[in-house]
């Protein structure tokens, strides 16, 4: 069985008010997102592809996400660049406004991920972060305004 160790190096994606980074080519404050590319032992023509994504998510004036545990995508493939859409599964992953473990305010979660590639008739890189960026914007600037309140008294 073959395996290709795969790496982001760098990934920028926005929708002209947030942006979403992740991959060392982001000043060495994300962690990197590694990943693989595993062949099907039954059919060598497949395979599995996955990424454990670090991101920073930028919410515009200085404010910025980050996730602590990485956001796992996988994918089966049928090709290497692979044409495929990544999918990350169903669960919670929290956000912080410090990218460093251990540091931040848990401000917002991502519930859901997709991440399409080289899919013809589709944009290059597409991502999709449902609900969360909102609750998230929302959430930071109450945080925000809490603490400025604090910082005053």
């Amino acid at each position: 069985m073959d395996v290709i160790d795969t790496e982001i190096i760098s990934m920028c994606l926005t929708n002209g008010t947030v942006t979403l980074r992740a991959g060392q080519g982001q000043g060495g404050i994300i962690s990197p997102s590694l990943g693989a590319i595993a062949e099907d032992p039954g059919d060598p023509l497949t395979g599995e592809s996955f990424f454990d994504v670090f991101f920073e998510v930028d919410l515009g004036g200085g404010q910025f996400l980050y996730n602590h545990t990485p956001l796992k995508i996988q994918a089966d493939i049928t090709c290497v660049p692979p044409q495929v859409t990544y999918l990350h599964p169903l669960t919670c992953l929290h956000l912080f406004t410090n990218p460093n473990p251990g540091q931040g305010i848990h401000v917002a979660n991502l519930v859901t991920a997709e991440h399409s590639v080289n899919i013809p008739g589709t944009s290059t890189v597409t991502l999709i972060l449902m609900v969360v960026l909102l609750l998230a914007a929302g959430a930071l600037f109450m945080v925000l305004r809490r603490r400025n309140k604090e910082v005053a008294a």
